[in-house]
């Protein structure tokens, strides 16, 4: 979205950037209110309180400011911090994680099933919480670029 929104500016079609464009565009009309979007919301109405609609770019320089990697791939702050959802599905991961990786460490200590199915069980049990670990990640970071999805 950021490479989109410098696209957008370039063009002169990003109207709420134009310094005296009193009249709002159809980009910023649009509204999507659910929880995660709070912060979009927050942005929007401290926009149109304290820089009067618009964003107050000094000479008439109206390009978008580069972006990093970390921020415009951070879930964590974008998303995942403001959505039950997402929040109570992590805290749930986080539970069977732990759950993963303590059945392992017993199912490989005390060995019920025998050696060779208990020792097959706890790398089973071990490589579940390591995935379980892998998905979680997903809540923090996800970097993803359409422009490479072949």
């Amino acid at each position: 979205l950021h490479k989109q929104e410098r696209q957008l500016a370039s063009t002169g079609q990003y109207n709420t950037m134009k310094p005296g464009y009193e009249e709002k565009s159809e980009y910023s009309k649009l509204v999507c209110a659910t929880s995660s979007d709070l912060g979009v919301m927050n942005f929007r109405k401290w926009m149109s309180v304290m820089a009067g609609g618009r964003i107050p770019y000094r000479y008439g320089d109206l390009t978008v400011p580069p972006t990093s990697n970390d921020v415009v791939y951070d879930v964590w702050n974008a998303h995942t911090k403001n959505c039950n959802t997402c929040l109570n599905a992590l805290k749930n991961l986080k539970k069977a994680r732990f759950a993963a990786f303590a059945t392992s460490a017993f199912v490989g200590l005390a060995r019920p099933f025998g050696v060779v199915k208990s020792i097959v069980s706890s790398v089973v049990l071990a490589a579940a919480g390591l995935l379980m670990n892998k998905v979680m990640g997903l809540f923090f970071k996800y970097e993803f670029s359409h422009g490479e999805n072949n």
